[in-house]
């Protein structure tokens, strides 16, 4: 027997699952290692301002004039204030030679009088709009992953503008808030990233997807620090620069095949998986997905009969009807023909969702119990250990943090897939 070409994939008779069907457009190929490349890229704009706000807080060393004398020495921030405000900009300076010393939102807006609530407040009112990003989540099974996504990715940029242009506090306490609303944008890319690739390779995917935020912040955080940038505006203009270029990005992705397939958009997601498997260099050939009702061919037959194609009903899966006329509908057209497949299939009873009846289930148990402990990680290192480590060994701080964070998630999610194989065996 001849050796099958690697372009034209074997002939299946019976309908494909989604997974199948990504299988058969090349599985794991170019289009989603590009995918791997384009959901970092796109999710990591924000990061440099999320995880740089210690950076930006961070009071300076400051020296005062002692009186009398032309001599400066360190003082503290309650030295060079008054209930005025700021003293004489003469008997005070900022040691920009010291290693904790940055142009940074306290030195660029002299918040040095302001109390300790309206400082803080900069990193709470982001975690007040990151409260409401569910919101915008939530869309993503409504309107697609990829429409999700651009939102998310417009209002990133709309609000790293403001973060990193308007010099004003209640200006960047908009800015923080519009930034933790775009949040949702990130978890609408990771599920469109794990959603184009098959299961068997979800681990993997899941944890680069995961390590790779805190790859892609930190360690650029640590090479800046490391080689003594002090203008945090330096390090900001790169989340500028990604923020806006996730939004081109994200239009030149595709939408989820997972998420067509769910929504029934069959003529669509033909479209999708064409597409993806010609990036991926093979052929889709004939197929029939699981659920649809017009047979692989059936497609070409309409556009070159007219109204004659080939349709599978449901109660006979196996026979074809080839009559011009099907219930007055007019196949020649898409629509009629997405319309006529969708109304074959809402006869489909379909389980009404229970969150108590999820949570009996082993692997969705297992799946929260790891987000929980991710989170948690993650939210140690990023947010408690960076505002009261006071900055000791800062660029070793942060490659600590980025490799004991990436560690922890591979793990957790390596030791969900031998849990999920243990319970799939019993």
């Amino acid at each position: 027997m001849s050796a099958l070409n690697p372009g034209s994939p074997p002939q299946i008779s019976r309908p494909l699952s989604i997974d199948e069907c990504i299988c058969r457009a090349g599985g794991f190929g170019r289009f989603q290692w590009m995918m791997m490349l384009y959901a970092p890229i796109a999710r990591q704009g924000v990061s440099f301002f999320v995880y740089s706000l210690s950076f930006l807080e961070l009071v300076p060393r400051l020296e005062c004039l002692v009186e009398g004398t032309s001599v400066f020495e360190v003082c503290k921030k309650a030295d060079i204030c008054t209930e005025e405000g700021l003293i004489d900009r003469n008997l005070w300076r900022i040691d920009f030679t010291d290693s904790k010393s940055f142009h940074n939102w306290m030195t660029d807006l002299e918040l040095f009088c302001y109390s300790d609530f309206m400082i803080g407040l900069l990193g709470s009112i982001m975690f007040a709009g990151f409260a409401l990003s569910g919101i915008g989540l939530k869309q993503a099974d409504r309107f697609g992953r990829k429409k999700t996504a651009l939102s998310g990715a417009i209002i990133a940029a709309a609000s790293a503008s403001i973060l990193f242009f308007w010099r004003n506090l209640y200006a960047k306490y908009i800015g923080l808030f519009i930034l933790g609303l775009s949040l949702y944008k990130n978890f609408a890319i990771y599920i469109l990233g794990m959603e184009v690739v098959p299961k068997k390779y979800q681990v993997y995917t899941s944890s680069w997807l995961l390590s790779s935020e805190s790859l892609l912040a930190m360690i650029p955080a640590a090479v800046f620090l490391l080689a003594g940038g002090s203008n945090m505006q330096h390090f900001l203009l790169a989340g500028l620069v990604l923020s806006f270029t996730a939004i081109p990005l994200t239009m030149m992705v595709p939408e989820s095949p997972k998420y067509l397939f769910e929504k029934k958009c069959f003529v669509e997601l033909r479209k999708n998986l064409a597409y993806i498997a010609r990036f991926n260099g093979v052929s889709m050939g004939d197929y029939q997905i699981e659920g649809e009702a017009l047979i692989p061919n059936s497609l070409e037959n309409l556009e070159q009969n007219g109204n004659e194609g080939s349709v599978l009903t449901n109660d006979n899966p196996g026979y074809i009807n080839k009559s011009g006329d099907i219930s007055d509908t007019n196949l020649g057209d898409s629509n009629n023909l997405e319309k006529f497949s969708q109304s074959l299939i809402e006869k489909d009873s379909t389980k009404e969702f229970s969150v108590w009846q999820e949570l009996k289930n082993k692997r969705t148990i297992m799946n929260l119990s790891s987000a929980i402990v991710i989170f948690c990680v993650v939210s140690f290192n990023y947010y408690m250990i960076s505002f009261y480590l006071k900055y000791k060994g800062i660029w070793h701080r942060s490659l600590v943090i980025t490799f004991s964070s990436t560690l922890l998630q591979v793990l957790s999610l390596t030791l969900q897939e031998m849990c999920h194989q243990a319970s799939s065996r019993n």
